[in-house]
């Protein structure tokens, strides 16, 4: 599918900041390469905040969140730049800038980011205008537990050196990204996979509410990086995860081969604020826990001009 029909017409949560009124929530970035992550079926790594997520490799243009920059000076920079939906839609924003010439993360082959590339192979349903407006799963989480799942938005990879293949997804994957497990605290859809993630909960890459709400958490959001970024630095060889400023005390876990429950015995940071969504766009949000990052129902949007191409 050519990503202009959709990007075209795509509206995009805005940001309010001091600095920046109604910022877009995510920039349009043209990278040689980049990963495509939003169909992986992961393996949780032993520090238990990590996945290895396999993803495909793909060139041109793709979205980068910007609540989600891992840093926190790039983050600034790119809120300070892309004032509105135009400010940085030539491949010009910060962020833009740093996967490109590997600043973001020393190491990497690339960065995973979104597109709307492989969805129809992947099992995404789409309506007449090819829009996505009907989830394909639909998983349920007990509210005894919480559960982790991954999300790769700016995650760092690394190419394989023999592709992947899994029954959850079509084709090949040729990098490999390390990725944070963020809270699922209530059920949560997924566009596309081509087998039932739910039944017993599968390691895969979630995003929408889930998503939302871990961004809003500056502080869930860094700690998370830093898990990353110990992970994919080979840190965790020789410590003890628990050292990454996490409080974790008494946690238990129930894994099956693909995925990880928390039981009830840990304390999971919650938010004073609901957020109601359809498909991609963030209709209603608040926010009420004094974090100086609040999310406006405004919307924008974001045009796009390059389609996407596999690289194989």
């Amino acid at each position: 599918m050519n990503l202009l029909t959709y990007l075209s017409a795509l509206t995009i949560l805005a940001i309010n900041t001091a600095n920046a009124q109604n910022a877009p929530v995510a920039v349009s970035c043209k990278q040689d390469v980049y990963a495509l992550c939003a169909y992986a079926n992961c393996t949780m790594n032993s520090d238990s905040l990590t996945a290895n997520c396999p993803c495909y490799s793909i060139a041109g243009s793709s979205l980068a969140r910007i609540d989600l920059i891992p840093n926190d000076q790039v983050r600034q920079e790119t809120i300070d730049a892309c004032t509105d939906a135009t400010s940085c839609a030539n491949n010009n924003a910060p962020i833009c800038d740093a996967i490109s010439t590997g600043s973001l993360w020393p190491g990497a082959d690339a960065v995973s980011t979104f597109s709307r590339e492989l969805e129809v192979e992947n099992g995404v349903l789409l309506n007449e205008e090819g829009e996505r407006d009907t989830f394909t799963w639909k998983c349920a989480v007990s509210k005894r537990e919480v559960r982790l799942v991954p999300n790769c938005m700016l995650a760092p990879c690394r190419a394989l050196n023999n592709p992947v293949t899994n029954p959850y997804f079509d084709g090949e994957a040729t990098m490999e990204c390390t990725c944070p497990l963020i809270h699922a605290n209530d059920d949560y859809t997924l566009f596309g996979g081509l087998q039932d993630p739910c039944d017993e909960p599968a390691l895969v890459n979630v995003g929408g509410p889930t998503l939302n709400v871990h961004a809003m958490n500056r502080e869930a959001v860094r700690l998370a990086w830093k898990a990353v970024a110990r992970e994919f630095n080979g840190e965790n060889s020789s410590s003890d995860p628990s050292n990454d400023d996490r409080n974790t005390p008494n946690i238990s876990f129930a894994k099956s081969s693909a995925g990880v429950l928390i039981s009830e015995s840990r304390t999971v940071p919650t938010m004073a604020g609901r957020m109601e969504v359809d498909g991609w766009g963030v209709q209603k949000a608040s926010h009420n826990s004094g974090s100086s990052l609040t999310i406006s129902a405004t919307a924008i949007v974001l045009l796009i001009s390059s389609a996407f191409v596999l690289v194989t």
